[in-house]
């Protein structure tokens, strides 16, 4: 049995501090050149750096912490933490 519980929030991001001009934004935000994993209070963590533009467009994490249970790692929580 396989079960999946999915809660969808949406986040807003003021980008403006950032100085980007919009024909150097990407379309979509993109996950994938930035990711971390390290263990938080004996849980494992990946952080996946969420970026709009190539240069100078970090603009958070998607943070997974994960437990061991029935012999495999798991997905716990999936959260945005924005940069500050």
């Amino acid at each position: 049995m396989v079960s999946s519980k999915i809660v969808v929030r949406k986040y807003r991001v003021d980008i403006k501090p950032l100085g980007i001009q919009p024909g150097h934004l990407f379309d979509e935000i993109y996950f994938g050149n930035l990711i971390n994993f390290e263990i938080e209070n004996n849980q494992l963590v990946a952080k996946l750096g969420g970026q709009i533009s190539p240069v100078g467009g970090y603009i958070g994490d998607i943070q997974i912490t994960y437990i061991f249970k029935d012999k495999m790692y798991q997905v716990k929580s999936v959260e945005f933490i924005p940069h500050e």
